[in-house]
């Protein structure tokens, strides 16, 4: 078993569903990055939380077993929609992903097993590994200095939960008065 680890390598990918000026997505996965096994630990640990977001969908199957749970007349009540957020990843401010993460954690600590870990200290794993993200490009070296890394195993859940966030703040508000 080798003990080496190697930067996150950027590829560049073109997005043939896209017909915007934004068809360029660029991936750095972290596999067999010097924080990669960190992270699955981390990922490992805050993965139930996906669980807890309303309306994080896995996948069609299972949009069809909730819309399959409610009587038609339910159904007739409900406004369904969607969102595409351009360059999601890209876009989250690292930190207040983490910190969004982390009172998400708090709030559902039930939820989640962290094998004897505090919460402040999975907060400093995120903060340090994620933080500071290089990735090799063209054999130059980068430091990213802005948002996610698209391929890094935590990067779905801070994405999500930020996500769930906004919503909450936007859309979940009763207006009535």
């Amino acid at each position: 078993m080798s003990h080496h680890t190697t930067l996150a390598t950027a590829r560049v990918m073109l997005k043939t569903h896209k017909y915007t000026s934004e068809q360029i997505k660029t991936l750095k996965p972290d596999c067999n990055s010097p924080f990669h096994k960190i992270l699955c630990f981390v990922c490992h640990i805050l993965s139930p939380l996906m669980n807890l977001v309303p309306s994080h969908l896995k996948n069609t199957h299972d949009f069809l077993q909730r819309i399959r749970n409610n009587t038609p007349n339910d159904l007739k009540s409900l406004t369904f929609f969607t969102a595409d957020v351009e360059a999601l990843y890209t876009n989250i401010n690292v930190l207040t992903a983490i910190e969004d993460v982390m009172e998400f954690a708090k709030e559902n600590r039930q939820s989640i097993s962290t094998y004897g870990l505090h919460l402040s200290d999975l907060q400093e794993l995120l903060e340090t590994t994620l933080g500071k993200s290089y990735f090799v490009y063209n054999n130059q070296v980068y430091l990213q200095l802005l948002g996610l890394f698209m391929g890094t195993n935590p990067a779905p859940i801070l994405a999500t939960v930020k996500m769930w966030k906004l919503e909450k703040l936007s859309i979940c508000v009763d207006l009535r008065i």
